[in-house]
């Protein structure tokens, strides 16, 4: 006489669990490279300070013969209002920082024009990405 077969085990709970399994491993991993990001720009600050200090760090710091040009910093504050709401602050300091740097190696007014409109170019695309991106991360969650 056969016996009867025991009924398949139900794996659904299991399945459900590694895939939030997978989907908390995600969130680490980008959590741990926002840390090192966060971290490096840290140190690059106290750098910046530390040689701003000293007395032949000095001449690095930005004065009013290498300044930032006040038409290229208006138009980066505009360019930033067409990302996501959630990424503006994050890109307006970026691209900021980008303009201190570029004054700081004693760029002029019209380089800085120049990058400005170079992001001006780059915008749309950066900010399509940054919707994708967007939207992709929360068809995960």
């Amino acid at each position: 006489m056969r016996r009867p077969l025991a009924p398949a085990p139900d794996l659904t709970r299991e399945r459900d669990l590694a895939h939030d399994l997978g989907r908390d491993l995600a969130r680490d991993r980008a959590l741990a490279r926002d840390h090192a990001s966060a971290l490096d720009l840290a140190g690059a600050r106290d750098r910046w300070f530390s040689l701003a200090d000293s007395p032949a760090g000095r001449s690095a710091v930005p004065d009013a013969d290498h300044a930032v040009s006040a038409a290229a910093e208006r138009i980066v504050v505009n360019l930033v209002r067409l990302l996501p709401v959630s990424s503006r602050s994050r890109y307006r300091e970026e691209f900021t920082a980008e303009l201190d740097e570029l004054a700081a190696a004693g760029l002029t007014r019209w380089a800085q024009l120049g990058h400005a409109g170079r992001l001006t170019v780059r915008i749309w695309s950066l900010r399509s990405a940054i919707r994708t991106n967007t939207r992709a991360s929360t068809r995960r969650a």
